[in-house]
């Protein structure tokens, strides 16, 4: 069905059956959410029934995004109060030019009644069905475990990837132990450890998980099929090859000879018979002789059928021999059988003896609660009665951050919400497609728009209230620009409508909304070169900014793709005495310097008498120690002896008042913090990811029994380093008011007044291992990506422009730039930047 959208209007805005809200950056999706709650409250509820708190459900991706909801609504409905009873609004709330609109909708004898009212469901906040996904997914399991066929008691998996190695093994003791050896040894591709293999089904076990239904259709055949032809093919090809390895071999003299003089008089015009290349390949041919590997093609170079094939005059004059024919029949052979058959019958049973290891367990982690709701729902037998008492439970849901839905999520909801249902009820979709930039999480735009297509209505928030009329009208004029890059997604033109005070010279005038500085190279560059310019163009100038006081450090915001980028501008801006903090939503803590520090340490503290411990522990960065005061304190035993009574003391503080009291002990014995804080601006990092990694230690050792077990804990940590985990992610070294750093995917829903993207030029490969991704749709997630850092500033926006190698390749005979930002310029060619 598809529906011409319409701007949102709040006021006059139905419940009914589905309803999408398509949002762009700045347009308050926030504060609709918070008014749609108010009407929901007053009333305009699917025939038109007042609702209370715990009967509209909420849902957004993050605990931090629930409690800010939360938050916004319960202070919206204390606003909203006041307006009822005509009092004056505090000093800090919002203009109240739209609670008074919704207010002057209604009777004016009813505005008492409904202050009333809004007071009683105010006391009800605490109830408010206001979750994450996956948080609500997992209530729902449990209210109705008969209905959902789940357990009342049920524990989250705490190493989801220990339990799948687990698995792998079992497969592996299954399968790979039995398997003919001869077998094993002539496939290639296979991997050689149980952990290899799983590293190479990972992406095939992610797409198998990516939807429902998907790689159940037919059975992998099993194994012992596929090592039988492997052991086929391989007897075939070893006497295929041993035969004309002996011929070759046997008169490799005469053959090397013979070939030479061919290749010298070119008697094949083909380059791979002519100097230097036949010099090689010569080579290649002999160390093949004496029992080495070669590829298909190393071995048909020289077999008659290619020979005859090449030049068919020529080939007469080429020297004959018995060899070249029996190459024929090594290349007959054809390749090895294809391991796809196998890793698919790998995924297919990993998949099933995991599901079948958590119900054993009465474990589940993340990506469980959406399948088993959603698997419940569609049940035959239960699934409508599950429906209808969710239906009936919550009338509403209001789903936030909706672009970055999945299959799963929302074949949910729609068939809860989805008419025909005897019961009234509304699913609101709020999202923005064109931020749509979560893909490595599982998202899929691709359900998002077939929901578009399934709405009742569209609606569409078109005023901006984020930034200034400049940077507003600078990002429609490049986006409306590139609607057709941005596909079904589209791009609504929207409308400055916050009087933002821009950015000013030192004479008072308003400085550019967007400027753009290029690389001085015109042509194409290393990309290292391209980055390493920019970086230290755009640490100089924000210095020189700072120093003319058009902005404040806490004003400024670096936007980048990765981890390196960060560094890379950090130091610029290091080398120039301007300090700066890095936030990321995908760095572990575990990853970390300080995480292998402390492993050291706290081993040498549970093993205070053990000399390799106490060694490795005083050599780590923490101590501080040159290399030439480990020497002398390692030769002097009065001194060392020392050393190790502080790490047995220390290990009394552990076992009487806990791991972090302990921690404390050691940093302030050691002068850990001073000396941390003297080391440039990384000290306060450092230092930081010590105390964060007390915390979690802390934490893990409530449940694990003596320091040993402590010890390995964090070893397993800093082998598996669990970046998903939230609490594991760094943390901010400092509130003070530095320049950020931030990945471009942690800052959207953030907003800065002034905003850096030095690299916006920058762009990466389609991933290898995603055989579902292909360029085109890691170039239309690379546009969208940079929409989120263009729609980050509020006061002015600065963006670098380089030409680096490789960003033009050619698509069909045409220039087909690999670049989002090459893309959105239109660009044709490496030397057109400026233009």
């Amino acid at each position: 069905m598809s529906v011409t959208p319409q701007k949102m209007d709040i006021l006059r805005f139905k419940f009914e059956g589905l309803q999408v809200i398509e949002a762009s950056a700045g347009t308050g999706k926030t504060w609709t959410l918070a008014m749609l709650y108010l009407r929901l409250l007053l009333g305009a509820g699917p025939g038109d029934q007042k609702l209370m708190p715990p009967q509209i459900l909420v849902m957004t991706f993050t605990e931090a995004a629930t409690q800010e909801l939360r938050d916004r609504i319960r202070r919206r409905i204390g606003e909203a109060v006041a307006v009822f009873r005509q009092l004056p609004l505090a000093a800090d709330a919002q203009d109240d030019a739209d609670l008074r609109a919704l207010r002057d909708a209604r009777p004016r004898e009813g505005w008492l009644a409904d202050a009333r009212h809004l007071e009683a469901t105010a006391q009800w906040m605490d109830e408010a069905a206001i979750h994450t996904i996956h948080g609500w997914c997992s209530r729902m399991l449990r209210q109705h475990a008969f209905d959902s066929v789940s357990l009342f008691q049920q524990e989250r998996v705490e190493d989801p990837k220990a339990l799948l190695q687990d698995v792998v093994r079992d497969y592996w003791r299954r399968w790979f132990y039995p398997a003919d050896a001869a077998a094993l040894r002539a496939a290639p591709e296979l991997p050689k450890t149980p952990d290899k293999l799983l590293e190479k089904v990972a992406p095939m076990l992610a797409r198998l998980d990516r939807a429902p239904g998907v790689g159940l259709t037919e059975t992998p055949q099993e194994p012992d099929h596929w090592f039988a032809e492997v052991r086929v093919w391989s007897d075939r090809f070893e006497v295929a090859q041993r035969a004309a390895r002996e011929a070759w071999r046997a008169d490799i003299d005469a053959i090397e000879s013979s070939l030479i003089k061919a290749m010298k008089d070119k008697v094949l015009k083909n380059n791979i018979y002519q100097a230097p290349s036949h010099e090689k390949y010569l080579r290649l041919m002999r160390d093949w002789c004496d029992g080495a590997s070669l590829v298909a093609d190393d071995i048909k170079r020289f077999s008659q059928a290619k020979i005859d094939a090449s030049k068919a005059a020529a080939a007469k004059l080429w020297p004959q021999h018995e060899a070249y024919r029996l190459l024929d029949a090594v290349v007959d052979c054809g390749p090895a059988p294809s391991i796809e058959p196998l890793l698919a019958h790998v995924a297919r049973s990993l998949r099933e003896a995991l599901a079948q290891r958590k119900a054993r367990l009465a474990q589940f982690d993340f990506s469980d609660l959406l399948q088993r709701l959603y698997t419940a729902l569609h049940d035959d037998d239960r699934g409508a009665a599950l429906a209808r008492r969710l239906r009936e439970l919550y009338p509403v849901a209001l789903v936030d951050e909706f672009q970055d839905t999945d299959p799963w999520q929302y074949g949910a909801l729609s068939c809860i919400y989805r008419d025909p249902h005897p019961t009234p009820a509304s699913l609101v979709m709020i999202g923005d497609p064109k931020q749509a930039i979560y893909r490595f999480r599982g998202a899929d735009l691709a359900t998002y728009l077939s929901a578009r297509e399934d709405a009742a209505g569209i609606h569409t928030l078109t005023g901006n209230f984020r930034s200034t009329k400049g940077l507003v009208d600078a990002v429609n004029h490049i986006f409306d620009r590139a609607k057709p890059l941005l596909g079904e997604v589209g791009y609504a033109k929207v409308e400055a409508c916050k009087a933002v005070e821009p950015l000013r010279d030192e004479k008072g005038s308003a400085l550019p909304a967007m400027t753009v500085w290029q690389s001085r190279d015109a042509g194409a560059q290393k990309a290292a070169d391209a980055r390493a310019e920019l970086a230290l163009g755009f640490a100089t100038q924000i210095v020189a900014m700072l120093n003319a006081k058009r902005m404040l450090p806490s004003d400024v915001a670096v936007l980048v793709r990765t981890g390196k980028d960060a560094q890379l501008i950090r130091k610029a801006l290091s080398d120039r005495g301007v300090r700066s903090v890095y936030l990321s939503d995908r760095d572990s803590v575990y990853a970390t310097d300080e995480a292998m520090d402390l492993w050291y340490i706290l081993r040498a503290v549970a093993e205070p008498r053990s000399t390799t411990a106490l060694r490795a522990a005083l050599s780590t960065r923490c101590f501080a120690h040159s290399f030439e005061d480990l020497d002398r304190l390692f030769a002097d035993e009065t001194r060392f002896e020392q050393e190790a009574e502080c790490f047995a003391r220390w290990q009394l503080i552990w076992q009487k008042q806990g791991l972090l009291a302990m921690l404390y002990a050691v940093l302030h014995e050691q002068h850990i913090p001073a000396r941390l804080q003297a080391d440039t601006d990384l000290g306060e990092r450092r230092l930081t990811n010590l105390l964060h990694l007390g915390d979690l230690l802390q934490k893990a050792s409530l449940q694990l029994q003596g320091e040993a077990a402590v010890v390995r804990f964090l070893a397993e940590q800093l082998r598996d380093r669990p970046e998903d985990e939230g609490a594991a992610q760094l943390r901010l070294e400092t509130d003070a008011g530095l320049v950020k750093v931030i990945t471009m995917h942690k800052s959207k829903g953030l907003q800065y007044p002034v905003v850096f993207v030095p690299f916006a030029h920058e762009f990466r490969p389609a991933s290898k291992g995603d055989v579902d991704e292909d360029d085109t749709q890691r170039l239309a997630e690379d546009i969208r990506l940079l929409y989120v850092a263009f729609t980050r500033a509020e006061r002015a926006l600065f963006v670098g422009a380089a030409t680096r190698n490789g960003d033009f390749p050619s698509k069909q005979g045409q220039p087909w730039p690999k670049g989002a930002l090459s893309q959105l310029l239109g660009r044709t060619s490496t030397d057109d930047l400026s233009a």
